[in-house]
């Protein structure tokens, strides 16, 4: 049976505590994010990643994108370095910008040599992340080809397939993360998002200059 707790209503230590209880024993969390309602998993169950691909209606060969907890944690899987991304990362994280870089195959939910990541500028997030010390795989909470959330619908069937729900309210209305592709140079923006795509050209300008 899954359990749903409100984020004002209870001390944010004990919701940490539980969250991450709950990804050791390979559960499915749905969070609230700085963009939209979420679903993450622990990266390194890959039980949990094929249930989650699963209640999403998700191709395997579709991968998740990771969710870090700063680019220390995520540099050893790289492949070789990614100045650029490397770059992009100590500007425009914590917040909404995922970028695809250069990994290992051994590293979790990579897809042809890639994976996309990000550290979010949600602040229960980030105190998740820190305390989970590791890599979470990340989605949104609608099932393949539907559209994003950004409040909770005691009616979605995807929420009684998972194991904890934070409920964080209704979530202002703002665009998924803008992608990055870093694996490519130069990097190349393949979705647009909050942060736009002349943003991010006219900052790596500014660094080249």
């Amino acid at each position: 049976m899954v359990t749903i707790i409100t984020l004002k209503n209870h001390p944010i230590d004990q919701i940490i505590k539980t969250c991450c209880k709950t990804l050791r024993k390979g559960g499915i969390l749905c969070v609230p994010t700085e963009t939209v309602y979420g679903l993450v998993c622990a990266a390194d169950q890959e039980g949990a990643i094929q249930r989650m691909a699963a209640i999403k209606n998700r191709p395997l060969d579709k991968p998740f994108a990771l969710f870090s907890p700063g680019w220390d944690c995520i540099a050893p899987y790289l492949k070789h370095p990614c100045p650029s991304a490397e770059l992009l990362a100590s500007h425009f994280w914590p917040g909404p910008v995922t970028l695809v870089i250069p990994v290992m195959d051994e590293t979790p939910c990579s897809y042809q040599g890639t994976v996309g990541v990000r550290f979010p500028g949600n602040d229960f997030l980030q105190i998740l992340l820190q305390e989970w010390s590791g890599l979470l795989a990340n989605t949104s909470l609608n099932r393949s080809g539907e559209p994003v959330v950004w409040s909770l619908d005691p009616s979605n069937p995807i929420l009684k397939e998972l194991n904890l729900i934070i409920d964080g309210g209704v979530l202002p209305k703002r665009a998924p993360s803008t992608v990055v592709n870093c694996a490519i140079q130069p990097p190349c923006v393949l979705r647009e998002g909050d942060i736009t795509q002349s943003e991010i050209l006219e900052w790596r300008n500014k660094r080249n200059e």
